[in-house]
């Protein structure tokens, strides 16, 4: 039930068992695996947090501010946890869940259903994964800078592609299966690369992506490849992700445009794939260190 004005009232839960009250942060990004929430309030909310046992999957959560303080309620006991930044905590729904939380409030959440995980453990080529095993504030820097990455681009004047999203779920993904995994038994990952023919299909059809990027799933049906051994063979050959790839692709075509027509900038945008001028100019001036009008006026003087 919401209070009068339309917010949250006291009493109001999310799917994690924790208080909407109070919020001035909540961003959810779906990926194809892995489904992204940021949380964000000046202080935690009050009372407990709790959520029965269920079939749901996997909860990560990781704290994006210090600061934060968490009494976990066991069977017979409850243990006191400090969060520093990056501090990172793996809870499964199979298990009942009851918390009392203080100080700040800033995490970045990853639901995971058993059936992705499975999935995200195939792709990374590390098997027998039973699920990940418990964390509780311990520090984890590499999903921190996977996650304010993912964040950073989502809070952008555009929103984040869903290459890119794929892109960095998917890396997020190896990496949770890779360092928590239990059960895992991870196979030498060895330096794969495109073949000619998958690389040709491959950049034939994003060059034909009228505007934004095309599906990583699309992408990789061509192949024939999961998601992240696609990726990495991608880098390994190209040196680029899809989705830099790509946007050099836009950006080489628009500085031939830029020099060889007399065409408007919203045209040149138009053709080039970009999803207005503004798109255009603000991924050009940090490309090539001017707008595209400015880039031009420089070189036909």
């Amino acid at each position: 039930m919401f209070a009068r004005d339309g917010k949250p009232a006291a009493t109001d839960r999310d799917r994690f068992g924790c208080s909407l009250a109070g919020l001035e942060e909540d961003d959810v990004l779906i990926g194809a695996d892995i489904r992204f929430i940021r949380r964000r309030a000046a202080r935690a909310p009050e009372g407990f947090v709790s959520t029965p046992a269920s079939g749901r999957g996997t909860l990560i959560g990781l704290s994006m501010k210090p600061g934060h303080q968490r009494r976990i309620h066991h069977a017979h006991h409850a243990s006191l946890h400090d969060f520093a930044e990056n501090g990172l905590y793996i809870r499964r729904f199979a298990d009942p869940y009851k918390a009392e939380m203080a100080g700040s409030f800033d995490f970045a959440l990853m639901e995971i259903s058993a059936a992705a995980l499975a999935t995200i453990a195939d792709q990374a080529e590390c098997r027998h994964v039973e699920g990940l095993s418990e964390q509780a504030g311990a520090a984890d820097l590499v999903l921190g800078g996977l996650t304010r990455a993912l964040f950073a681009h989502a809070q952008g004047p555009m929103p984040p592609s869903p290459l890119f999203i794929a892109q960095i779920g998917a890396a997020i993904g190896t990496h949770l299966v890779r360092r928590y995994g239990e059960g895992r038994t991870t196979e030498p990952q060895g330096g794969r690369r495109l073949t000619p023919r998958q690389l040709g299909l491959i950049t034939q059809r994003m060059r034909a992506q009228p505007k934004g990027d095309p599906g990583i799933d699309e992408l990789c049906a061509l192949t024939g490849l999961s998601r992240s051994i696609f990726l990495r063979a991608f880098r390994e050959t190209t040196g680029r992700t899809p989705h830099q790839w790509l946007v050099e692709q836009r950006l080489d075509k628009a500085r031939d445009l830029l020099l060889n027509s007399d065409a408007p900038l919203a045209a040149i945008a138009e053709a080039c794939g970009f999803a207005d001028g503004a798109h255009f100019s603000r991924v050009f001036a940090a490309s090539m260190g001017a707008p595209p009008g400015a880039w031009r006026r420089s070189r036909l003087d």
